[in-house]
């Protein structure tokens, strides 16, 4: 996937379920093993800014990009 397209997704998610937080408190990574998927997001900066869980909140990127159509599977760790 490209990465534009998970940093618009991700900023029409913050403008819809989060307002006022920033893209900035993600991270977008490659993981270093192919096993473990094609992009890593980050969420710990987020769910300190957002005071919720990391469990809350990725299960609610999960479903949001889902509905997307912008991953086809994914893993809350």
């Amino acid at each position: 996937m490209h990465i534009n397209r998970i940093n618009t997704t991700l900023e029409s998610f913050l403008s819809e379920k989060y307002p006022g937080c920033s893209l900035d408190v993600f991270s977008i990574t490659v993981p270093p093993d192919k096993k473990m998927g094609d992009i890593c997001l980050n969420i710990f900066g987020a769910v300190k800014q957002l005071k919720t869980s990391p469990q809350t909140l990725g299960a609610s990127l999960a479903e949001y990009f889902t509905q997307q159509d912008c991953i086809t599977d994914v893993q809350v760790l």
